[in-house]
């Protein structure tokens, strides 16, 4: 389980109901047992930017017990460099 413990979004215009919108997911490196990712949303239409946020997870055991070392698998993944961009296309747009 890697349950998000810290929300944070700073919100910078609005977006109406059927707007598509971008959103840029960055990982943010750290040594701690957790995930950081900071966002930027943009309007798909200009590019401007309508909200940033961030999130931290951390890693829990089968025992929904706090890991305090970084599990294998993420080792794995944070050797990778993996980065993402996702866009998402609303059903409500025309």
């Amino acid at each position: 389980m890697v349950p998000i413990v810290d929300l944070t979004c700073q919100f910078k215009q609005s977006l109406s109901f059927g707007e598509e919108a971008i959103v840029e997911t960055r990982y943010i490196a750290c040594e701690a047992a957790k995930i950081k990712f900071e966002y930027i949303i943009y309007r798909a239409t200009d590019q401007s930017i309508v909200a940033t946020g961030s999130t931290i997870q951390v890693f829990l055991n089968l025992n929904k017990e706090l890991e305090l070392m970084n599990p294998p698998f993420y080792l794995e993944w944070k050797r990778n460099g993996i980065s993402f961009k996702y866009i998402h296309h609303s059903p409500y747009a025309d």
